[in-house]
C-alpha cells in the first residue's frame, strides 16, 4: 500500500491518495477480515536527520523526523509533506491495531529507483544519505515476503527496510530479529561488482 509515491508531491495531492485512502484501506481491511496489512512507510518519515551534523544511528525508536531537502535534475525538492502523510499512515496502522486486532507491521522503505535499480545508476547528484539507504529489487521482495509471513501474533510494528549497506546509518536489527530479514545486497559492493553477478 504506498498510495502516492511522489516524494516531493505537495500536501494538497497527498491528502486524498496518501491520508483519507489509506484510512479507507485499514478500514476496509478490517470489514473484509484482513489478518495483517503491510503499510509502505517510507524513509521520509526520518528524512529530517539528513541535514544534522551528526545524526544517530536511525533506529525505529528514535523520534521521527519527516521530510527532507534534495534536488532533482537541478531542481530544489522537499519531502516533508509525504513524510509527513507516510508518519500519519503508521500512527493510524497503531490505531487500528489497537482498536480492531488487526496486525499492521509499518516498513520504513529505502530507496528504490524504478526499473533494475542499478547501484551504478543511481543519480550522481544525490547525497550519500540517499545512496546508503538504497534498497535493492531482490531486498525488497525478501523484506515484504518476510513481513508477511512473520509470526501471527504481532499486533504492530515499525521496521526500517534498506539493503546491507556499509557504512549506512540506518538499523536493520530489529528487522531481522522481528521478521528475520537478511538482506543480501550492498550498494558498495554491488556497484564493483562484475555485471553477470549484480542482483
Amino acid at each position: 500500500m504506498a498510495a502516492d509515491p511522489t516524494a516531493h508531491q505537495t500536501w494538497h495531492r497527498v491528502i486524498e491518495p496518501n491520508i483519507d485512502g489509506v484510512v479507507n484501506v485499514f478500514y476496509a481491511s478490517v470489514l473484509a477480515g484482513v489478518r495483517r496489512v503491510i503499510y509502505a512507510s517510507s524513509n521520509h518519515v526520518m528524512g529530517g536527520y539528513k541535514d544534522e551534523p551528526d545524526p544517530p544511528r536511525i533506529t525505529t525508536e528514535i523520534p521521527s523526523k519527516p521530510g527532507t531537502r534534495y534536488v532533482v535534475d537541478g531542481e530544489p525538492r522537499d519531502s516533508t509533506p509525504y513524510g509527513s502523510a507516510k508518519l500519519f499512515g503508521e500512527r493510524v496502522g497503531k490505531c487500528f491495531s489497537d482498536s480492531t486486532g488487526l496486525s499492521v507491521i509499518a516498513a520504513r522503505i529505502g530507496w528504490v529507483p524504478p526499473g533494475d535499480n542499478r547501484p551504478e545508476d543511481l543519480p550522481t547528484e544525490r547525497e550519500a544519505w540517499f545512496r546508503m539507504m538504497w534498497l535493492s529489487n531482490r531486498d525488497f521482495c525478501q523484506l515484504m515476503e518476510r513481513c508477511i509471513e512473520a509470526d501471527p501474533g504481532i499486533r504492530f510494528a515499525v521496521v526500517n527496510g534498506m539493503s546491507a549497506n556499509t557504512g549506512m546509518r540506518w538499523d536493520l536489527e530489529y528487522t531481522k530479529k522481528l521478521v528475520g530479514y537478511e538482506p543480501q545486497d550492498d550498494v558498495a559492493r554491488a556497484a564493483h561488482a562484475p555485471k553477470e553477478s549484480r542482483p
